[in-house]
């Protein structure tokens, strides 16, 4: 999870036994927590087609399933999502104070830049206030120069958490 790619993502849909595998344990498994979640085909090479989906509220109940401990192996889980990462959330933030918790797992393909993660700030008292980030940064097309493309998105990622984070701040007497 560290440093996944296409190909881990592969490998684990074909250990499960294929997309169609992997659907049917998502309805009949997580119906409930998933249901905007559809897992159609393997990741092609060079990404070719994007017929796989999930939604923004489905990454919401999951990692909400995943903080309370409600998902198999879930400490396992948020130990590999709190490996130290590429993530978009904290890192070059600074209006996020040193020693914030970050659990996530970034995604990024060539039409999407994304984020997904519980960050564990401190209110005053010293009490720690888990919450919920949601980012996810679409393109209808190929952009000209990936790379770019993929900076200036996780830029605008870090700055809506940077924004997020203040205004908790201010509402929940963050530190």
């Amino acid at each position: 999870i560290q440093s996944s790619d296409n190909d881990a993502t592969n490998w684990v849909i074909d250990q499960v036994g294929g997309p169609a595998a992997v659907q049917i344990i998502l309805e009949t498994q997580y119906g409930d927590l998933l249901p905007d979640t559809s897992v159609v085909e393997r990741i092609p090479a060079g990404g070719r087609t994007y017929r796989n989906r999930a939604s923004a509220a489905d990454y919401t109940r999951f990692l909400r399933a995943l903080w309370r401990r409600e998902l198999p192996h879930s400490d396992e889980m948020l130990r590999l999502m709190n490996l130290p990462n590429g993530d978009r959330f904290y890192r070059d933030v600074p209006t996020i104070p040193v020693g914030t918790h970050v659990y996530d797992k970034t995604g990024t393909t060539a039409m999407l830049c994304g984020d997904m993660g519980i960050l564990v700030a401190r209110d005053e008292g010293g009490e720690r206030v888990p919450y919920a980030l949601v980012a996810i940064i679409e393109k209808g097309a190929r952009p000209a120069s990936f790379r770019s493309w993929v900076a200036r998105r996780g830029d605008v990622i870090r700055e809506v958490s940077g924004l997020v984070y203040r205004h908790l701040r201010e509402t929940h007497s963050l530190r």
